[in-house]
């Protein structure tokens, strides 16, 4: 019997369609035997789900939740930690490469049930952060990141830990502080000029990427997110005969772009030094290679981002626009090939924005930068304590380094010039100076008090050199 090409292609389309509703059938037994609560009424619409392709409503809720952790890999830590909690069993270990469907398979095997996650308790969620442990400031994002991994599985839900309430940030003392922070880190203005000059004279090794140090030195003295970099070298670019112009004419000029993460306007002034850091990354082969293609993608993705957020696009072009503009590149390949299994643009929207445009060794570049500046900024070297992954540890003040502290320069530049908050914030982006009085200010205090339990040291010693 002779068949058409497309009656074939109609045959296999059949044939995988049974092999998914075998392989989901297999899983709901396995299910059905593990949760021995649910009735027969709930098993019947589960049956009826899966046949007619409504997966959400085939999902079990262990099911739901490993499918929470393929969209979000954190999850996963979380997940295992829940799931050790209900079962105690401490050697328990998920595999962050398995797929949703065999990790389900795995946790139904090793006594996971769905009670245990549907049925989670605020009690049982201050157990478990008791059991995971860490500073305040640890808590608070392990308080954050559970209650997302129940909303997402379980729906919006956000009275279900409403009782679970974060430690405020002035709970403790500035000593406490100290020990329960990652150290802001930042450079004092001459530091800024040698490291820049040291830069521009040529600085070049084989361990680290010169390109990447240079977007530093612009986010210094710019002032902007590591998010928006690519935005700003962007809009410098476009604008480079005007600034040439207004710097030769009054020593300074003026960009506007917009922030990303709360779509404010930012217009900083641009000096010599920006520009003369711009054409030398335009004579870096390696930069233009490598980099420039980035921050390419990455001011396209920020406008994308925004006009759809602001209703120039609907779902459909905004996906299209975004699929077409990351294409040809490695950049959130992970996003395009669930979006297409989801087909939910917010989804997407919300996954790009998490995207590193640049490499994870962005940071690293920086600090093996800063690391051959110590000779000239002896400041680099001093030892500095501050929290990290949890553990309270001291180590060169270089190696707290990390992008963001590149707009702790710019900030704590722009105060010490005592210029005004409400002007400073028209270059950060900032919506309120609020967080330039809670977090900058409160940093100087900090440094203020380390000054003053350093100098009581002198009134205990003093006998002893005397």
């Amino acid at each position: 019997m002779n068949i058409t090409k497309a009656e074939e292609e109609e045959i296999k389309r059949a044939q995988k369609r049974i092999e998914e509703i075998t392989a989901k059938l297999q899983g709901l037994e396995i299910a059905i035997q593990e949760n021995t609560d649910w009735s027969g009424e709930y098993i019947e619409k589960k049956i009826k789900a899966i046949a007619q392709n409504e997966h959400e409503l085939a999902f079990s809720v262990v099911e739901k939740f490993c499918t929470s952790t393929y969209y979000y890999n954190d999850f996963y830590f979380y997940l295992e930690r829940i799931c050790r909690y209900k079962t105690k069993n401490d050697s328990l270990t998920l595999d962050r490469n398995a797929t949703p469907k065999d990790l389900t398979l795995f946790l139904y095997q090793n006594g996971v049930k769905d009670v245990h996650l549907e049925k989670f308790t605020s009690a049982d969620f201050k157990a478990l952060l008791k059991m995971i442990g860490g500073s305040t400031t640890t808590q608070n994002n392990h308080i954050t990141n559970i209650k997302m991994l129940f909303n997402h599985s379980l729906g919006n839900d956000r009275s279900r830990f409403s009782d679970i309430k974060k430690t405020p940030k002035n709970a403790h003392s500035l000593t406490n502080a100290l020990k329960e922070k990652r150290p802001i880190v930042y450079l004092q203005l001459d530091e800024l000029k040698k490291i820049t000059a040291f830069w521009l004279e040529g600085y070049k090794t084989q361990t680290t990427n010169s390109g990447n140090n240079g977007l530093f030195l612009i986010e210094s003295y710019v002032g902007c997110r590591y998010m928006d970099v690519g935005t700003v070298f962007q809009t410098i670019a476009d604008n480079y005969n005007n600034i040439v112009q207004d710097i030769k004419k009054q020593g300074y000029s003026q960009i506007t772009y917009r922030a990303r993460k709360n779509k404010m306007l930012c217009h900083p002034l641009i000096f010599p030094q920006v520009v003369d850091i711009y054409n030398k990354l335009l004579h870096d082969k390696t930069f233009l290679r490598v980099l420039m293609p980035k921050i390419q993608i990455q001011a396209k993705i920020n406008r994308l981002i925004y006009e759809y957020e602001i209703g120039n696009y609907n779902d459909e072009e905004f996906a299209r626009y975004v699929v077409n503009t990351l294409a040809c590149t490695d950049i959130g390949s992970k996003s395009i090939e669930r979006y297409k299994v989801h087909k939910d643009a917010k989804r997407l929207c919300d996954e790009i924005k998490n995207v590193r445009f640049f490499p994870q060794t962005y940071n690293d570049h920086i600090k093996r930068f800063l690391s051959f500046c110590v000779d000239i900024c002896p400041s680099l070297k001093e030892e500095i304590g501050g929290n990290k992954k949890g553990e309270y540890i001291t180590q060169p003040k270089y190696k707290w380094w990390g992008s963001h502290s590149a707009r702790h320069t710019f900030t704590n530049l722009q105060l010490s010039l005592n210029v005004p908050t409400e002007t400073i914030i028209a270059s950060t982006g900032h919506k309120t100076d609020e967080t330039l009085k809670s977090f900058y200010l409160q940093q100087k205090e900090i440094d203020n008090l380390r000054k003053r339990q350093a100098a009581a040291v002198g009134d205990k010693l003093k006998s002893a050199f005397m």
